[in-house]
């Protein structure tokens, strides 16, 4: 792509690369897309991650083309969509929880959610939660449900309000970008330095997913916040309107690469915020957790999740080997892991 070098891990170290191929087989290319992905566009984030530049057939054809479910089981919810929403928090994000919120009462969720569809919300925790280790957190959290009684469930449209603890080793709980590019010419990067983040989607994904009570999940990390009334109606509007899809979300739209783009792999370029709708029951997302989990002690585990996504979607649908961001980097073990251009 553009010139830009395909990396992947030595061949003594090519389970990863089986299980891909395993996993995510090329989509014919007689194959076509049941579904597009599109921006919900009464949400906004604080950080812009990736630019867009045209196309992305390819990854649009992979969502669609193994849709063997729709996200309505009607069978299980009597025809109503069931949604989780997923509020993911680190030991960093106490003192800013309650307000996070507080866009909600300024932009009412709507009014269909009353009665025409099922909303819980979670709170994810990246670990054990321990009251006494985390006085500030369990304040938080216990203002966060003064709020959704006071607001009676913002508006009557979520249900309850549930506590998850992703149980991540605090060792192990890392986000520090600084951690998997030194300056130094001769240092390792650390290929931990995003486990945190990594981990608590999958972990958050699986748990809601194990609860057999909802479609579809849709991750709100601390810094989205809503932008427009009625904004939980539109979104579910949207997921109807879209089925079938594994992942529905938007990617950037702004200007802020527009010099250099060319030289951005495409599945940068194209890839979903994190911020998303995934659906729980499509075999593809079942596919690309397992493969996640299964990358955790492994070099790929460097990638934010969202962006190895967009890999993975790349990959699976074009035959385009993923480009490795690092040079060089440590296993979790320590371990210096050696890359070869492919």
């Amino acid at each position: 792509n553009g010139g830009v070098a395909a990396w992947r891990r030595a061949p003594s170290s090519a389970e990863s690369a089986i299980r891909r191929a395993r996993a995510l087989r090329p989509i014919p290319a007689s194959a076509s897309a049941s579904t597009d992905v599109g921006p919900p566009t009464d949400l906004s984030s604080d950080e812009e991650e990736t630019a867009e530049r045209g196309g992305g057939g390819g990854i649009r054809r992979m969502l669609g083309a193994l849709a063997a479910k729709k996200v309505d089981n009607d069978d299980e919810h009597g025809g109503r969509l069931s949604l989780a929403l997923a509020r993911t928090v680190s030991t960093d994000d106490a003192d800013r929880l309650v307000e996070s919120f507080r866009s909600w009462e300024e932009y009412p969720l709507g009014v269909e959610c009353r009665d025409e569809f099922d909303v819980d919300l979670f709170i994810s925790f990246s670990r054990k939660f321990n009251p006494a280790e985390y006085p500030e957190l369990s304040t938080a959290v216990e203002g966060v449900k003064s709020l959704h009684n006071a607001t009676d469930g913002w508006g009557g449209c979520v249900r309850s309000l549930k506590f998850f603890e992703a149980d991540i080793d605090p060792k192990e709980d890392l986000y520090d970008s600084s951690l998997a590019d030194p300056s130094g010419e001769d240092e390792e990067g650390n290929a931990m330095w995003v486990n945190g983040p990594n981990r608590q989607f999958e972990r958050t994904f699986r748990h809601i997913q194990s609860k057999k009570e909802y479609d579809t999940m849709f991750l709100m990390e601390m810094d989205m916040r809503p932008v427009k009334a009625n904004w939980l109606d539109n979104l579910a509007e949207e997921i109807k309107e879209r089925e079938p899809f594994a992942l529905l979300g938007s990617k950037y739209d702004g200007h802020a690469w527009d010099a250099f783009a060319d030289s951005v792999p495409l599945a940068l370029l194209h890839h979903i915020n994190g911020n998303a709708v995934y659906n729980l029951t499509h075999p593809l997302m079942e596919n690309v957790i397992s493969e996640l989990e299964a990358e955790s002690g492994t070099a790929y585990n460097a990638v934010p999740f969202d962006l190895r996504i967009s890999q993975m979607m790349l990959e699976g649908s074009t035959g385009v080997s993923p480009f490795f961001p690092y040079a060089k980097i440590r296993d979790d073990d320590g371990e210096s892991i050696v890359l070869q251009p492919q």
